[in-house]
């Protein structure tokens, strides 16, 4: 038995190993060129050193008229995220040269690119590609990626990719691409004419080790999810005409929401529900406790205040495609099921039902642009919900996005109903000072998070 047992262990282990993770030169390149080009996405100084190495590169080619193309297409045509990653995993870096891969045709899979664009953007960023030597930055910084490679190979150690090759009933191709110049992650399917497709899985990078080298902790669940998109997102597109208007009516009810996301469009919502829910039965099957189970639970609830308000019909659905194998030899066979359950919810009364379940912020202490507000060590601003908040998390943002004028938090607490929160900060006299505490940092005890902003912007009197 035990050796059975350390079979298993290793062939399990091989298997993981099997995912190849790198660094990739036309990844890099192509981030460099939208850091070039002010894409905020792609403005990530978190690796200080190489930045920097990155900008002083790159800098003598802000004026090239690839830095120009990428912003007339952004500005025309949204280019931005995983428009941008899509494009980079169809390049390659050949003979030298910064290429379009044989056979690829972004315009085809991604709307925001226009057919020949590709092409053209290839030409253009090859120029910069030699010129700027980028090859030889690039060779000099391996015994960096190095580290890198080591550091998310660890974190993906941790995931159970057999259960997921297991659950889509095929398997999984392609590798992570470690991208050092974004906080972003993207799930992409590589397709070639005349080659299989291919998972390229791109994640950012947000925190350091002491050494500083980007760690990639606590992000299983985030691998499961963009290795899924290859998947779901295929079988989502197959059946996208048998879907009937449910998915475009969550788009416009919680249009808010999924904008905050970055996310449009019926068939956004289809492709990210069916990603979500692949997560979510990845939480069930490997839940080993009673907290496990009611945390899943609780990301439900999340997931519908995010904006897929069918969320919980797909997932009951999913369950008993996880629990009845024999019927369903892989996720694409259940596709039928998967439109007949999206089709049949109601849309309108989960959305009622989510708003009744929310918690809602009703009031605040202080009224917007208040004046002569008296300064204080723990200038106290209270919150009203309407619900208890059971989880107890809380958050400021920006107002306006000016970091400037953010007060320093020294304290919060709650009231013994868990309905009016206290917020202590510092302020000085003759200031201006502005936060927003965003609703979802307060969560019902069943995980639906809060809605609506506290708005705080006031004066000090001098």
């Amino acid at each position: 038995m035990r050796k059975l047992i350390l079979a298993i262990c290793l062939i399990m282990g091989l298997h993981a190993s099997a995912i190849e993770v790198t660094v990739d030169e036309n990844v890099e390149f192509v981030s460099a060129m939208c850091r070039l080009a002010g894409f905020e996405e792609y403005v990530y100084n978190l690796n200080k050193k190489y930045v920097a190495a990155i900008d002083s590169m790159m800098a003598p080619f802000k004026s090239h008229k690839a830095v120009a193309r990428l912003n007339e297409l952004r500005g025309a045509q949204g280019l931005s995220y995983d428009a941008v990653a899509t494009f980079a995993t169809h390049t390659a870096i050949s003979d030298g040269h910064f290429t379009l891969r044989p056979g690829a045709d972004v315009a085809k899979y991604e709307s925001r690119w226009h057919t020949g664009q590709d092409a053209e953007m290839a030409r253009l960023m090859d120029d910069v590609y030699r010129r700027s030597g980028f090859h030889d930055f690039y060779v000099s910084q391996q015994p960096f990626y190095s580290k890198v490679v080591a550091n998310a190979k660890s974190m993906i150690s941790n995931v159970d990719l057999k259960w997921l090759e297991d659950f889509f009933g095929g398997p999984i191709r392609g590798h992570i691409a470690v991208s050092l110049l974004n906080y972003g992650n993207y799930g992409i399917t590589l397709h070639c004419a005349g080659q299989p497709e291919e998972s390229v899985v791109i994640i950012g990078c947000s925190n350091l080790d002491e050494a500083g080298v980007p760690v990639f902790h606590n992000l299983e669940s985030l691998i499961v999810h963009e290795f899924s998109h290859p998947t779901c997102n295929p079988i989502i597109d197959q059946h996208l005409q048998q879907f009937n208007g449910n998915a475009q009516l969550t788009a416009e009810l919680m249009k808010e929401e999924l904008q905050a996301r970055a996310y449009a469009g019926g068939g956004t919502v289809l492709r990210e529900s069916m990603v979500r829910g692949v997560e979510t039965q990845y939480a069930l099957a490997h839940a080993t406790t009673a907290g496990d189970s009611l945390a899943v639970e609780a990301s439900i609830s999340g997931q519908v205040a995010s904006g897929f308000l069918f969320f919980r019909e797909l997932t009951n659905a999913l369950t008993a495609y996880r629990e009845n194998r024999s019927q369903y030899a892989t996720l694409a066979q259940f596709a039928p099921k998967i439109v007949e359950t999206v089709n049949n919810a109601d849309v309108k009364q989960d959305y009622l039902d989510l708003r009744r379940n929310q918690i809602t912020i009703i009031g605040t202490s202080l009224p917007k642009d208040a004046r002569d507000v008296t300064a204080s060590d723990r200038f106290e601003v209270k919150v009203y919900l309407d619900k208890p908040d059971a989880m107890g998390g809380f958050g400021m943002n920006y107002y306006n996005g000016n970091k400037d004028i953010m007060p320093d938090l020294t304290g919060v607490k709650m009231d013994k109903d868990r309905r009016i929160i206290s917020v202590f900060v510092k302020t000085e006299p003759g200031r201006e000072y502005g936060f927003v505490i965003p609703g979802w940092v307060f969560r019902t005890k069943a995980g639906y998070p809060g809605l609506g902003n506290a708005v705080f912007h006031f004066f000090t009197a001098k």
